[in-house]
């Protein structure tokens, strides 16, 4: 089982795209992914599965979403464990910078 975090793009922002964060991981769990949380109402998705292949996530996902809320949101999936290295290079990378950080993930985007 690996542990994956799907990013929905612009969903409760400005009052638009509304989703239930309740809601959302019922879906996610109708997916049959287990350990579903959602991180505050950003749209942000931890959950495990025994699938592999994060775009056919992603695409799986949108789909979802778009069944069961009548909204095209893209998603990104990326595997937690691949999150974690990349935070880890960036720390070697900019040790000496500023102490506030932000990491920005692109849909192209892999490991450093």
């Amino acid at each position: 089982m690996t542990k994956f975090v799907a990013f929905l793009r612009g969903i409760n922002v400005g009052g638009h795209n509304k989703i239930k964060m309740e809601t959302l991981r019922e879906t996610f769990a109708a997916l049959r992914y287990e350990n579903v949380k959602t991180y505050i109402n950003s749209g942000n998705v931890i959950f495990e599965t025994i699938e592999a292949d994060d775009n056919a996530l992603a695409a799986k996902i949108e789909r979802a979403i778009q069944t069961e809320f009548s909204l095209n949101i893209k998603v990104m999936v990326r595997a937690i464990s691949e999150i974690e290295d990349i935070i880890q290079k960036l720390v070697r990378l900019v040790r000496y910078a500023a102490n506030r950080k932000m990491l920005v993930f692109s849909p192209a985007s892999r490991l450093l």
